[in-house]
């Protein structure tokens, strides 16, 4: 429905819908908002700063929290997360992708081959996961087949000794930042 969702630690959750009318949503939660995701179902997903988890169901305004999620989850709040379908994906605190399946409550962990540490995962349009290693390349995971791909694209050599790289996919072109070496566009 074109509305935009977006919290402040401070100030709580807003939607900002198609006439750009900012509203300031009220929920019952106690808790800074980090991460803030949609699932298919248009319902949010929030991730706190204490490493909580919360499913807000939009149209009756019910909270649930997901105790297993802050037992169980090893992430660190300063890396992103991304939703397939109702499904949370990120790096675990072993480097690792980490599959969340929101309705049982598990987590599956999937090792890049080689080992390598995954540093940043981001979702393609086709609902596909990229990720840069620590050896500086783009792996894919087809989330269908829950396999690593054998694509791989090597980073231009100037990236080699970064330390933050993100990540950002767009149509055909993957968007690679570092903190010194400026933008790198691959098609």
């Amino acid at each position: 429905d074109e509305t935009i969702w977006l919290s402040t630690e401070k100030q709580g959750l807003f939607k900002v819908n198609r006439n750009k009318v900012v509203e300031n949503i009220q929920t019952q939660l106690k808790e800074n908002i980090r991460h803030v995701l949609a699932d298919e179902r248009d319902n949010l997903w929030f991730y706190t700063e204490n490493n909580k988890l919360f499913n807000f169901i939009i149209k009756s305004k019910e909270l649930i929290e997901h105790k297993k999620w802050q037992e169980k989850a090893k992430h660190s709040n300063s890396k992103q997360i991304e939703i397939i379908g109702s499904d949370l994906w990120y790096i675990n605190n072993n480097n690792n992708l980490t599959l969340y399946n929101t309705a049982t409550q598990s987590f599956v962990n999937y090792v890049a081959p080689g080992k390598v540490i995954i540093k940043k995962i981001q979702k393609d349009l086709k609902g596909d996961l990229w990720m840069i290693s620590s050896k500086n390349q783009l792996i894919k995971f087809t989330v269908l087949n829950k396999s690593f791909h054998n694509t791989r694209v090597n980073l231009p050599k100037s990236y080699e000794n970064e330390q933050y790289i993100n990540l950002k996919i767009s149509e055909n072109w993957f968007w690679l930042g570092s903190d010194t070496q400026g933008i790198a566009l691959i098609n």
